[in-house]
């Protein structure tokens, strides 16, 4: 099986995914982990494609993927998953979700992101989550996966529907 997990920033895409793993048993990248050195740095599109190819190919019999980064084998990852999930949690949600996430992890590094970065809830962040990242240029590529891959995409607009869908998964195993 191989599940995609996209969605707004801060609502919780690597948590899902997280669960999903050892549920499934799967191999998890956080896409997080391939596109940034420590502190934060990006790096360039073209070495997060170079990792994300390799996580494919040695994982071509199932994965998870979460997150979205749009220009990095993202119509192909969605094409070769058997199940995306997008979290369309609101903006005030995705918000309070990430200011909780910055507490717990201050000073700290998460699970989902590389080594040397350590959590924080910067002003440019917070903008991302509320303002940037909801822009409809940026929202566009969502629209054009439940178009294009309706039959295989779930939508959960809030935490319940999550922790129902865990649940039917759970019981089901």
């Amino acid at each position: 099986m191989k599940i995609a997990i996209i969605g707004f920033a801060g609502s919780g895409k690597s948590t899902l995914a997280t669960k999903l793993s050892r549920i499934y048993n799967l191999p998890l990248l956080h896409m997080d982990k391939i596109s940034f050195y420590p502190n934060w740095v990006e790096n360039t599109n073209e070495e997060r494609i170079t990792l994300l190819s390799k996580f494919l190919k040695e994982n071509s019999d199932g994965w998870i993927i979460d997150g979205n980064y749009s220009k990095v084998l993202f119509d192909q990852r969605m094409e070769e998953a058997d199940e995306i999930i997008f979290l369309k949690f609101n903006r005030f949600t995705c918000y309070l979700s990430a200011r909780k996430r910055a507490k717990m992890y201050k000073g700290k590094n998460r699970e989902s992101a590389p080594e040397g970065c350590e959590e924080n809830f910067s002003y440019s962040f917070r903008h991302w989550i509320l303002i940037e990242g909801r822009r409809k240029r940026r929202t566009r590529k969502f629209n054009q996966v439940l178009i294009e891959h309706k039959d295989k995409t779930k939508v959960f607009k809030n935490r319940r529907q999550v922790n129902k869908y865990l649940e039917a998964l759970e019981k089901a195993i």
